[in-house]
């Protein structure tokens, strides 16, 4: 399990969802394109919580395995377009295109 640093958050995701993450928040912030991002929350008692990402914000990713990531290209593209959409990128719900020869909820409770 990797961890998506926000601020003083810190949420775990795998590393390989975490991938994709990074990537994605790359591309965008070049572009200077704010959006939200929702995820399980970490407190049981809500389903989900949701972080605006900016350019100001504090975000980093820290990676538990040694090996990087295979990234799927169609979930890439998948998770890029959920972004532009009025909920932004919904990983609560998220799965990965059976197209790289798994398919897997890949929400994970952050702690």
């Amino acid at each position: 399990m990797g961890m998506l640093k926000y601020g003083t958050r810190e949420i775990a995701l795998e590393d390989r969802l975490l991938a994709h993450i990074s990537v994605i928040v790359t591309q965008k912030l070049r572009r200077r394109e704010s959006f939200l991002l929702t995820l399980q929350a970490s407190d049981f008692r809500m389903a989900t919580e949701a972080l605006w990402i900016s350019c100001n914000s504090d975000i980093s990713f820290a990676y538990s395995g040694n090996r990087v990531p295979s990234l799927n290209q169609a979930w890439l593209e998948q998770m890029m377009t959920q972004s532009f959409s009025a909920h932004g990128l919904d990983l609560a719900a998220h799965t990965e295109p059976a197209a790289a020869g798994r398919s897997e909820r890949v929400g994970a409770r952050a702690s």
